[in-house]
């Protein structure tokens, strides 16, 4: 079985140093953004929903949800602050996954939806459905970086697997060669 060179070995190691050291230092400036965005989306959406925007007419609402189904914002409310709780303290493997432009985009899209309902309530319906898209494809593409990376952890763990279970396979064969 070929061995790496030490050269190589020695490269992966001081990479390996590498991200741990900057991903215990964290994303200071990236977390503040991302909390910073997250209490203007909640303001945005406060004011947005008193009614501060409304020009003074009325749209005719035919169709208007109930309570129950607002509770919902609740949970997903509760569910963005658990977010940043945990991009507040991520593990190096995240923390590196964070710092390659995860936070910005998050922090993106709670800007944006924090901007749409205000725009939405000034009757500015063609602004707030383009904000609603810009937002739609933030997240999908917050969506598909965490895959790609799941997929590629999920990949290189079961490559380490085949490699460990070969090197066993090559010492139980060479035990029993005479």
């Amino acid at each position: 079985m070929p061995t790496e060179p030490a050269d190589a070995t020695k490269v992966k190691t001081t990479q390996q140093a590498l991200k741990t050291e900057r991903a215990s230092k964290g994303d200071v400036k990236g977390k503040r953004l991302v909390v910073a965005s997250y209490v203007f989306m909640v303001f945005c959406n406060a004011v947005g929903f008193s009614g501060v925007f409304n020009s003074g007419s009325s749209v005719n609402m035919r169709v208007a949800t109930d309570g129950l189904t607002m509770a919902v914002w609740t949970v997903i409310y509760f569910l963005q602050l658990v977010l940043i709780a945990a991009q507040c303290f991520a593990a190096p493997d995240i923390e590196n996954l964070l710092q390659q432009g995860l936070r910005t985009r998050i922090a993106a899209a709670f800007c944006l939806n924090g901007l749409w309902l205000p725009i939405c309530s000034a009757q500015m319906f063609l602004c707030a459905a383009i904000i609603v898209l810009a937002y739609l494809c933030v997240l999908i593409s917050i969506l598909w970086t965490v895959v790609i990376a799941y997929r590629n952890q999920v990949v290189t763990l079961h490559q380490k697997q085949e490699r460990a279970f070969i090197k066993e396979q090559t010492i139980v064969n060479n035990w029993d060669a005479p």
